[in-house]
């Protein structure tokens, strides 16, 4: 247990029935804290969740594939929700500038951003054994930063920096996942263009330590779930909302365009879209 907990008397994990909010609530559940949970599905604790000193925001952040795009007003509502004086921590996915444009938006709130690294499958050992731990901070709530990264498991590599930087951490992981996944793609198509064994060939692939991470190696997986290209949860919604939000400001975005090209042919070859990925 880190001594940065006793920060906060009480803990609310908005959420906690979720994935991301659900690893949350037990960590501090299993660590003896003063923890009260609130979800759509499970409302008895949601005075105590939404007052409690420290509150955890982990609540959906969808895409919209009927033109609309991200949508973050699920986050901006629970904030509206949370009394005055609290420190908040968004762990929901979310855009550039979006912290900073909360803080603004509650200016009696002290807004953070934590973003999670989980894979579905072992959520609780990744969030209890983190690679990295960064906690991003606005203007004002610089001082509560270090108290809420004491407090979260300890990493290896754990700081506090500009919401604005935690955000886009978080992109940058979701979407170094995308590419792997449509690299391994590429080269299934090539190996199977040419008659070669894909999984001899990737598993001498990945025995380089420059191609074979740990975690990386689950997007060498072609099939899974009994479809291929990029899917799940997070990544489709997050690739279109990166790619929406540099159109938003300007900024090149060849790359990850050309990522989604290639992953909408895949899926249309197997009679899928993006919004039927998302469930997969």
């Amino acid at each position: 247990m880190n001594p940065g907990l006793s920060y906060y008397k009480t803990i609310g994990v908005i959420g906690h029935l979720g994935m991301v909010g659900g690893t949350t609530y037990r960590y501090f559940k299993d660590s003896s804290q003063e923890v009260y949970g609130f979800d759509l599905r499970d409302q008895k604790d949601k005075k105590k969740a939404f007052s409690s000193e420290l509150v955890f925001v982990c609540v959906p952040t969808p895409y919209h594939w009927d033109g609309r795009g991200y949508d973050g007003s699920i986050v901006e509502k629970v904030l509206k929700m949370i009394p005055e004086g609290r420190t908040v921590v968004v762990k929901s996915t979310i855009s550039i500038g979006t912290t900073d444009k909360l803080q603004k938006s509650n200016p009696k709130l002290k807004v953070l951003f934590n973003p999670e690294f989980l894979s579905e499958a072992t959520c609780d050992i990744d969030f209890r054994n983190p690679d990295r731990q960064f906690v991003g901070y606005t203007d004002k709530s610089y001082t509560e930063a270090t108290k809420v990264l004491n407090m979260l498991p300890e990493s290896p590599y754990g700081i506090i920096l500009p919401a604005k930087e935690a955000e886009l951490l978080k992109y940058i992981n979701n979407m170094h996942g995308v590419l792997e996944v449509l690299e391994s793609n590429h080269y299934w198509e090539v190996c199977q263009k040419e008659k070669l064994d894909y999984e001899r060939v990737i598993k001498a692939a990945v025995a380089s330590k420059w191609v074979g991470s740990v975690m990386g190696r689950q997007y060498r997986t072609i099939w899974h779930r009994g479809a291929r290209g990029v899917k799940g949860k997070c990544f489709p919604k997050d690739l279109n909302a990166w790619i929406d939000y540099c159109n938003t400001r300007g900024i090149p975005v060849e790359l990850l365009s050309a990522a989604r090209k290639m992953n909408l042919r895949i899926l249309k070859e197997q009679k899928l879209t993006e919004s039927k990925a998302e469930n997969l």
